[in-house]
């Protein structure tokens, strides 16, 4: 009691003598400056992204240079001072650097307080409805303050070893650049200094990237702390050198012990990281074994999964299919699943048999293999659990679609149930029961989901049906769910509830069914029905785009935000950008335009020029010129009298930051206005806009030729028999 009460006296005099300190205070505001950089450098395209990661980034890596400066300062105070063997005499040498480095952590904590309180209001003012405490305070305690207390800690392990200030900063600096090169940027635990921040959702969740940086925090402590043990018997003792004061620090075994057991179980935690799958690395040159079995066919699929949302997102669900094996002999059978799930048993018409995981991991999914008997009607029943595990080669974007969280689910095919490698009959029913958080509203593909029963105050019970599938998809968030009018087929539009007054107050609803009346009937319809229809959805920011599988079709979730609302370049309003995003459904998820010779070739252009033509129809063709046509000239014509790009022998002499945002730029405009102009011009050489119309349907529904089912910039061509050079196209 009375070691801890002194212990906790000396930090309470250190860490009052360091808050005293006007180099301590220069420090924090060198921090907050830091932090503040983040404006400079905004490349998001969510507002969480510009207005909190961006300036999380920034603080995080300066922040812990800072630290790491104001620690050497710090350490190095004793030793300039020439008060070494004082001090040694009153306090133990390892008391003392214990003191200092909880001290310095501490002032590392105030710091990261103080800034979280002053930049509250602003951000709280920014974000408006998007903003979530919860992320926020995340941020500054996962990513800003490890920084700064790792930028401490890395401080005194050199220093306590090396004994020179500049050495220590030199080696500091050299192990920060290494952490993030490229060599060490396949890994998320690689990443000492800074855990990939490359976005962050507005709307839905960002557990996953939270969970990957806490845990990579977590591991990093252990490691740290425990070479920070051992670095401490390195701290020169009686006159000795490094190598003696060493030989005298081991003979307190129990701290040798403790440094073995932190650096361990770091270890231990880096080999079992939990979050991703163990495909080879050089997954492109692995030929995929097809395990189709064309002789066993699937009757039906009944199943019953309950989801738990608490930390790493848990599933558990048991299965049964319903088979026929036409050959009367067995049949070796495998079921495909994701890499995180755990088959605990497998029963045929009620007996227990035996199987095999094959461990043979493959973008986040595995094989397990067993026997079927040679009976004709099988019953197979599969009970599994597990939290689901994203590919390895998507680590530095946090992995992609897949998630459980508190807020947001998306499962597909085998991340949500094994999926048998045999064919399925056409009619053959998929029954799913699906238990889910009470607050969150359930999307699947397939037909209409069913609210079976409220299971307890916190969970709901669903029933999600489809026919001829081996699959299913579930996506579940906080959703308001209105029906879409247009085009002559039923659509259901989900979106965050976060947006509902936005939505109201844009008009919004109204432009997007203009947009699917008008596609439709330029274009072609697309084929739904009224028990199954086409759900259209705002994704979430980490699948990287939106995508089309079966009847669900997802915006891409930037879609929503004010600065996508506020874009010129592909609508005059937040409404006609919405109807923009509509209109990929079309192009971009119907069919998608890609030129491996033509960058700039994409779906971007021709669904903007069919924003304008919309536009057009609906307002009039003033209107249209003078927020499309008259906008797309401008930025054409001011990309062209770009200094840069007249002249680019200069470009070389630009600084990297400013040429990768004159390539953006140049990118953006050729893609959106360039080839939007390219299409009324091809209008008018065609000799109006409906020979171009009638091209653009035929491409629609029939497809590409030159790769199909792509689009390409000759199949344009070569449909329209227009040229390159009458188009303008260099």
């Amino acid at each position: 009691m009375g070691m801890k009460m002194r212990v906790l006296d000396l930090l309470r005099v250190e860490v009052k003598r360091l808050l005293c300190s006007y180099i301590t205070w220069i420090a924090i505001l060198a921090t907050f400056a830091a932090f503040l950089s983040g404006f400079y450098t905004q490349t998001g395209s969510t507002m969480a992204s510009v207005y909190l990661a961006e300036q999380v980034k920034g603080v995080s890596n300066l922040g812990l240079i800072i630290f790491t400066i104001l620690s050497l300062y710090e350490l190095n105070l004793i030793s300039k001072n020439n008060t070494k063997e004082i001090t040694d005499c009153i306090v133990s040498p390892y008391r003392q650097a214990l003191i200092r480095l909880l001290s310095l952590i501490y002032v590392s904590l105030i710091t990261t307080l103080l800034i979280m309180l002053l930049y509250a209001p602003f951000v709280i003012w920014k974000l408006n409805i998007v903003f979530s405490l919860k992320d926020y305070i995340s941020c500054f305690l996962i990513y800003v303050f490890p920084s700064l207390a790792f930028g401490c800690i890395v401080s005194a392990i050199c220093y306590q070893i090396i004994q020179r200030a500049d050495v220590s900063a030199i080696l500091i600096l050299v192990l920060v650049i290494g952490s993030k090169s490229t060599y060490f940027s396949e890994s998320y635990l690689s990443k000492w200094s800074m855990p990939d921040l490359i976005l962050l959702s507005d709307d839905f969740s960002n557990d996953m990237i939270f969970r990957l940086a806490g845990y990579n925090r977590l591991v990093w402590s252990l490691l740290l702390l425990g070479i920070w043990i051992i670095s401490l018997l390195c701290i020169r003792r009686y006159g000795k050198n490094l190598f003696k004061s060493f030989v005298v620090g081991i003979k307190k075994g129990w701290l040798i012990a403790l440094s073995m057991c932190l650096i361990l179980g770091g270890c231990l935690l880096w080999y079992n990281e939990p979050f991703f799958d163990n495909s080879p690395l050089d997954w492109m040159n692995v030929e995929e074994k097809n395990y189709m079995v064309d002789v066993v066919f699937l009757v039906r699929v009944d199943s019953n999964i309950s989801i738990n949302t608490s930390w790493l997102g848990k599933l558990k669900g048991e299965i049964k299919y319903i088979l026929r094996n036409n050959t009367g002999v067995e049949q070796d059978f495998y079921l495909t699943l994701n890499s995180g799930y755990k088959v605990n048993r497998i029963l045929i018409n009620g007996q227990e048999i035996a199987f095999e995981d094959l461990k043979d991991d493959y973008i986040a999914a595995r094989h397990i293999r067993c026997k079927l008997p040679s009976e004709e009607d099988l019953v197979m029943n599969v009970e599994y659990i597990g939290s689901p595990k994203l590919w390895n080669v998507m680590q530095s974007m946090a992995g992609g679609g897949t998630l459980i969280s508190s807020n947001y689910i998306h499962l597909t095919g085998k991340s949500l149930a094994p999926v048998p490698e045999v064919l399925v009959e056409e009619d053959a029913p998929y029954y799913m029961q699906v238990e889910l958080p009470k607050k969150l509203t359930p999307v699947a593909s397939g037909y209409e989901v069913q609210k079976v029963s409220q299971t307890n105050t916190k969970y709901n019970k669903w029933q999600i049906y489809d026919k001829g599938v081996t699959g299913m998809m579930v996506l579940a968030g906080e959703y308001v769910k209105i029906n879409l009018n247009g085009g002559g087929m039923p659509i259901e539009f989900y979106y965050s509830k976060k947006h509902h007054g936005q939505i109201e107050s844009l008009g919004a609803i109204g432009a997007m069914e203009s947009a699917i009346e008008y596609c439709t009937e330029k274009y072609g319809p697309r084929a739904f029905t009224e028990d199954r229809p086409f759900k259209i959805i705002q994704g979430t920011i980490l699948m990287f785009g939106g995508f089309a599988r079966d009847n669900i079709s997802a915006i891409s979730k930037d879609s929503f935000t004010a600065i996508n609302l506020q874009n010129k370049d592909i609508g005059a309003s937040g409404a006609e950008v919405l109807a923009h995003e509509i209109i990929h459904q079309w192009w971009g998820l119907g069919v998608m335009l890609m030129d491996s010779e033509d960058l700039y070739w994409s779906s971007e252009g021709i669904t903007t020029y069919t924003t304008y033509r919309l536009m057009k129809q609906l307002y009039g063709d003033k209107y249209a010129k003078e927020n499309y046509l008259d906008i797309w000239e401008n930025s054409i014509n001011n990309t062209k009298n770009n200094f840069y790009v007249r002249n680019p022998e200069y470009r070389e002499k630009l600084p990297e930051k400013y040429l990768v945002n004159l390539d953006s730029t140049l990118r953006s405009v050729n893609t959106y206005s360039g080839y939007a102009m390219m299409f009324n011009r091809a209008a008018e050489l065609l000799g109006g806009e409906d020979k171009l119309d009638e091209v653009l349907k035929k491409l629609f529904l029939e497809g590409g030729i030159e790769s199909p089912p792509y689009i390409s910039l000759n199949d344009f061509l070569t449909v329209s028999g227009l040229t390159k050079e009458e188009l303008g196209i260099e």
